[in-house]
């Protein structure tokens, strides 16, 4: 399946109040984009000598796309007694809802955003955030350069779903 039929997906679980189907979605959706934009040959940052793994590649997309949206990626989250960045833990829960492992298991719990900002917080294994943050995370696969051609076309909106901008 496509990135487009990710996106497709996320927007009409959230039309359906599906949120946390949606937030999968998405970070599918996510994930591809950013092996789009760092493929198995880029060097990690971290380790030039080595490849760029999947989870710098997640990580290091969403930091660089969410941060210019004004998210809080670098707001240290506190998981299981240890910090963990937004980014890391979004992709512990793609992880795990793919491959679930009942002793790691995130809850997440949406809110209506109060305002523009995105907020975000971690108390025991339960991730409350707005739901603006759906809308967020779906701009950084719909407005990602790599993704362009497939998201030039029109597309028709769900009524009450998370927007694709400039549609």
């Amino acid at each position: 399946m496509s990135v487009t039929d990710r996106i497709d997906d996320a927007r009409i679980l959230y039309a359906n109040g599906h949120r946390n189907g949606s937030l999968l979605a998405v970070l599918i959706a996510v994930t591809a984009t950013a092996r789009k934009r760092f493929p198995p040959t880029t060097p990690s940052r971290t380790d030039p000598s080595k490849p760029m793994g999947d989870v710098e590649a997640f990580t290091t997309f969403l930091h660089e796309e969410l941060g210019r949206m004004g998210v809080p990626v670098d707001a240290a989250l506190s998981y299981r007694g240890r910090a963990i960045t937004l980014g890391m833990l979004l992709y512990r829960f793609v992880r795990n809802e793919l491959a679930p492992k009942p002793e790691q298991q995130i809850e997440v719990q949406f809110h209506p955003a109060a305002g523009d900002a995105v907020d975000i917080a971690m108390v025991d294994d339960q991730l409350t955030v707005s739901d603006n943050l759906l809308d967020r995370l779906g701009r950084t696969v719909t407005q990602a350069p790599e993704n362009r051609e497939a998201f030039t076309r029109p597309l028709a909106q769900p009524s009450g779903a998370f927007r694709v901008p400039g549609r």
